[in-house]
This record gives structure tokens, sequence and C-alpha cells, in this order.
């Protein structure tokens, strides 16, 4: 489900659909790079399941992990350290 959600999200944002990415009506959109780590977490939970057991599968679902952290602390840090993304923008 969460796949789905975040493809849809991508396809609004990349075909100016806006009612794609709005969620929720009246809500703040999903930003682009929220949807695409949930295609990125998605990939790792399916891939955990039907290959549990795979070394690639835990190394890949180690680093869907790391770069959500990552992205999870670069938002959290923006405001204080006033960077600016241009991740969101470029996609």
């Amino acid at each position: 489900m969460a796949f789905f959600i975040g493809l849809a999200v991508l396809l609004g944002w990349i075909m100016h659909f806006r009612l794609l990415a709005d969620t929720l009506k009246d809500c703040i959109p999903m930003s682009p790079s929220t949807a695409g780590l949930f295609l990125l977490l998605s990939c790792s939970v399916f891939l955990r399941c039907r290959r549990p057991s795979h070394p690639a599968t835990s190394r890949f679902g180690f680093v869907a992990g790391f770069i959500t952290a990552v992205n999870g602390v670069l938002v959290l840090a923006r405001p204080v350290l006033h960077l600016e993304s241009h991740l969101d923008r470029w996609l």
C-alpha cells in the first residue's frame, strides 16, 4: 500500500497533477523525497518478505534505513542550520 501511495504522489509531482500529490484534502502535500522514501522502504520490506535470509536483502534494508535516517536528520536540521534542499525542487 505504501508503495502505491508513494508512486501516486511521485506521478502527481512529475505530471503537475496536484490531486495525486495531496494525500488528504486540505492538508499539506507530501514532498517528493518522502514519496521516494515510501518507495524505497516498501521495496525493502517486500524483498525482506520474499527472501528473508539473502545477504543482499539485509544490505538493501540497511541502506534504505540509513538513507531514511539521514533524510530525517537533514529535514529536522534544515530550519536550525538554514539549509536549503534542492532535491525536492529537482524531483
